[in-house]
């Protein structure tokens, strides 16, 4: 007969996640890189997965660290575009960013 696991969380930012009965951890709340919410607010969050099978416990420190992204939105300088695409092509428009600054 197989053991059932239970699952649980501790740590200094045990209180942002929650851990499921299968041992999937998701945040409680959205992570925001720009107001960071963890115990030190660094964007670097400390947990520790506490695994069980009601003999024997294993735990595991896991570090997830929250980073930004550009959310500037993009800017088109010419607003009129046509393009011919053949039909025997794959690619229907290949668009290049370019990095302003």
């Amino acid at each position: 007969m197989e053991a059932t696991l239970t699952y649980s969380l501790a740590g200094d930012d045990k209180d942002d996640f929650s851990i499921s009965s299968t041992g999937v951890i998701t945040f409680n709340r959205p992570p925001d890189a720009e107001n960071p919410d963890d115990n030190d607010s660094n964007n670097i969050y400390t947990i520790t997965v506490v695994v069980s099978d009601g003999s024997l416990t294993i735990e595991k420190n896991i570090t997830i660290a929250v980073t930004g992204t550009d959310d500037t939105p993009p800017r088109f300088t010419n607003s009129n575009h046509n393009n011919v695409i053949s039909k025997t092509t794959t690619e229907a428009i290949k668009l290049i960013t370019v990095d302003p600054a």
